[in-house]
């Protein structure tokens, strides 16, 4: 059986991130792999040893300020995992923690755990429409087609950080640069 951590569901579910699970969950189903996905909310543990995957969505500023302290306590942890090979899968405001810092487009500051060196910068304006990338999974071209909405403009701050994909159509991280998310390990 397949474990996912869905980590803060009830602040981190700004844009029905639920349907990402229910995806993930139908997706297990056709390769004929059980599925069980775990809440995880303020002030709990997270099982990191037995799980398959983390999953985290997307949240407004005023939901990504009140996890981030409980977030940053597993921050060690969370790297560790992910050395060792462990998915995370981080939607919206998840990603945009992973970084050194959030800064909204009114200037305040949320200190990001900081695990991986990009950081986001919050604009007033969205970026707001379909999305279709070009990428590599598992050694292989792909095209991945979705939707995005989002203020925060991210930017890749390390050259050793590799993005997830090229934009074709769409905005992705900051609407300039062409490039959507990072992929580091698996």
């Amino acid at each position: 059986m397949l474990k996912i951590a869905h980590l803060y569901p009830e602040l981190m579910n700004l844009y029905g991130d639920q349907g990402n699970l229910t995806v993930l969950k139908r997706r297990a189903a056709w390769y004929g792999e059980p599925l069980e996905i775990i809440p995880i909310g303020l002030g709990e543990e997270i099982p990191f040893s037995s799980l398959d995957m983390i999953f985290m969505g997307g949240g407004s500023d005023r939901e990504q300020g009140l996890l981030t302290r409980d977030l940053l306590r597993h921050a060690d942890q969370l790297l560790q995992a992910i050395e060792r090979g462990l998915t995370f899968l981080g939607i919206c405001g998840a990603y945009q923690l992973l970084g050194k810092e959030y800064i909204t487009f009114e200037g305040k500051r949320y200190p990001g755990l900081n695990l991986f060196p990009f950081h986001t910068e919050g604009k007033p304006d969205r970026l707001i429409g379909n999305i279709v990338l070009e990428c590599t999974l598992d050694g292989e071209r792909q095209t991945v087609v979705g939707f995005e909405n989002h203020g925060g403009r991210t930017w890749l701050d390390g050259a050793d950080l590799l993005p997830w994909g090229n934009v074709r159509v769409g905005h992705g991280n900051n609407g300039e640069d062409g490039k959507e998310g990072f992929q580091y390990k698996n």
